[in-house]
């Protein structure tokens, strides 16, 4: 398996096992609890992030493919580069918002994060594989 597979497969499969553990504790939840109200409530809330952030993940997969193919070392024709294909700009506007200066615009895990953070918080529209 090549680096690309093994970080599409992570954010696959930690998505998955996330969302799978949430669903088990629910399951668990209502079967062991005598306060079963407040557990399942407080699982649900859960397995909401849970759907919330497997999405993100399938959005980031999605978007690593189409402008990357899941090369890190890919050089985009206006500069762009990694795994999400930032321009330079972007990925430092982006850390800043994120309040995290120390991320690194060549580095494949910190553009990761930053893809992750930028899905979530609705900027997907830098990106135009993001349908």
């Amino acid at each position: 398996m090549k680096t690309k597979d093994y970080i599409i497969l992570l954010i696959i499969y930690g998505g998955a096992l996330f969302l799978g553990g949430v669903q088990l504790g629910m399951m668990n939840a209502a079967v062991n609890s005598k306060s079963v109200g407040k557990e399942i409530i407080d699982l649900k809330k859960q397995y909401e992030v849970a759907t919330f952030e497997a999405g993100l993940y399938k959005k980031a997969v999605r978007i690593i493919v189409c402008e990357s193919n899941g090369i890190h070392f890919r050089q985009g024709k206006q500069g762009e580069y990694g795994l999400a294909q930032f321009k330079r700009e972007t990925f430092d506007e982006f850390k800043q918002q994120m309040s995290k200066p120390k991320l690194q615009w060549r580095n494949k895990w910190d553009q990761l994060e930053v893809l992750l953070w930028a899905l979530a918080n609705g900027k997907e529209n830098h990106w135009s594989c993001r349908k």
